[in-house]
């Protein structure tokens, strides 16, 4: 099974993206199923509540507790405010991305899992905060390539100006930056692109990092 994962900032098209691609590859025969409900279009979609108790496997506890101690330890600054809860929720569910991309009988039945809001797009939120934290950016990403398992990671670039239109033409009221002001906005957008084109750039070199259109072109294996 081939895993699409999708990274961009905040209004770059990640949901719409994911549309794209499931109609072009299962046009190419490829069976997909979504991580998430897509808003545009209703798609097979992933039953995530399973998954949420493999969590507290055995093989997870020693990167369980360490999450716990980082997270205990670790005071966020300017964007999400040291909120422990949040960001320990949002760790736990990288674990459970690492079983449901690891589960056999989802690779037995489907060709592409699609994702537009997965493990490095999550994480990278994190070093918004402090550029101490891309070690766990590296411990999730070497545990996904160490998968028997093809992953692609998406990288979806747009400028600040087009991502704040596409931001303000969304009804939704879901996270911090929903509730910024202009100029924390601007910032915030401006930080979060700066480190994502930093990480493709970083990564650009690895047959695993591409961006869209390369992805639409190419297939998948």
């Amino acid at each position: 099974m081939e895993i699409i994962e999708l990274f961009g900032v905040p209004g770059s098209g990640k949901t719409k993206a994911t549309l794209e691609i499931y109609r072009t590859f299962e046009k190419s025969g490829k069976k997909c199923i979504l991580l998430r409900e897509n808003e545009y279009e209703k798609l097979p979609v992933l039953n995530r509540k399973k998954y949420m108790y493999r969590v507290f496997k055995f093989k997870n506890l020693r990167i369980l507790f360490k999450l716990l101690f980082d997270n205990l330890l670790y005071r966020g600054v300017e964007y999400n405010n040291g909120n422990i809860k949040g960001r320990l929720k949002i760790l736990l569910r990288q674990i459970m991305y690492l079983e449901i991309y690891s589960d056999i009988k989802l690779k037995n039945n489907y060709d592409i899992l699609i994702s537009d809001q997965g493990v490095l797009q999550e994480l990278s939120g994190y070093l918004l905060e402090s550029e101490k934290l891309y070690p766990w950016l590296d411990v999730f990403l070497k545990k996904i390539r160490k998968m028997n398992t093809g992953v692609k990671f998406v990288y979806l670039s747009r400028s600040i100006d087009q991502v704040k239109v596409n931001i303000s033409k969304r009804n939704r009221k879901t996270a911090e930056m929903d509730f910024f002001d202009g100029s924390t906005l601007n910032k915030y957008l401006t930080d979060y692109n700066q480190i994502l084109e930093d990480i493709y750039v970083k990564n650009s070199n690895k047959r695993d990092f591409i961006r869209l259109n390369k992805l639409l072109n190419g297939g998948v294996s």
